[in-house]
């Protein structure tokens, strides 16, 4: 039975606002309308820096899931119930993570653009290790050997999926004026000498943040928000917060 190792999945997940405006010829609508796009930009940029640090977060936690499939399947054989039973813990893991994506709301529709691929990849991704698990569990023959196809297929899918996200991410990073930063790399370049840390990340307060929404978001207490960033209310929009990988 051959394991398959690249499990890593391109994702995006991100909200926004799109901005739209009448031709004005008052200049001081004309003046208060270029603000507002300013400020409009501005919330888009702050916005995608979320998304890319949501994105290096599940893309984080894929990494430690993985790791510990290898490590409780390294000295045991591929027949054993052990690795019938870390599969299947493997496969939980996946689709816990492939949960909290889905449940993360996209408005802006460049990032919904991203969050399509990266839906795309994650349940292939699950769906191949659902495969996986189920033939373990009945050895039938034709399920062994749609598995065996998928397998062939998956690195070739997931390439194009990997091309098409990128693609699309730099054309955002060049509508938006995004510079680039760890999360950047990491997540739409897959740099890895530049990664980001393997345990800490920022995050930018939008309007309408509170410790309760970041904190459901990235999967952390609110408490261990306030210990991380010296806090004891609400951040204020705007402020830039660390949020540590659990």
């Amino acid at each position: 039975m051959k394991k398959f190792s690249r499990i890593l999945s391109v994702s995006a997940l991100s909200i926004s606002l799109a901005f739209s405006s009448a031709a004005i010829t008052n200049p001081v609508q004309a003046a208060a309308a270029t603000q507002t796009q300013k400020e409009t930009l501005q919330y888009n940029q702050s916005d995608f820096y979320n998304y890319m640090a949501y994105d290096a977060l599940l893309l984080k936690r894929m990494e430690n899931v993985t790791d510990k499939f290898e490590k409780a399947t390294k000295n045991i054989t591929d027949v054993s119930p052990e690795y019938i039973t870390a599969n299947k813990v493997f496969l939980k893991d996946l689709q816990a993570i492939e949960k909290k994506y889905k449940s993360y709301t996209i408005k802006n529709k460049d990032f919904a653009g991203l969050k399509t691929i990266t839906a795309r990849s994650m349940k292939r991704i699950t769906g191949l290790q659902s495969l996986t698990v189920q033939v373990l569990d009945t050895q039938d023959e034709k399920l062994a050997l749609e598995l065996d196809k998928q397998l062939k297929d998956f690195d070739r899918l997931m390439d194009k999926d990997d091309k098409d996200y990128t693609t699309l991410a730099q054309k955002i990073i060049k509508k938006y004026k995004i510079k680039r930063n760890a999360a950047i790399n990491y997540a739409v370049y897959g740099d890895e000498g530049k990664t980001i840390s393997p345990s800490v990340m920022s995050y930018i307060v939008k309007k309408g943040d509170s410790l309760a929404s970041i904190s459901k978001a990235f999967g952390v207490t609110a408490s261990d928000l306030k210990k991380w960033n010296n806090l004891k209310a609400n951040p204020k929009t705007g402020q830039k917060i660390k949020i540590q990988i659990k």
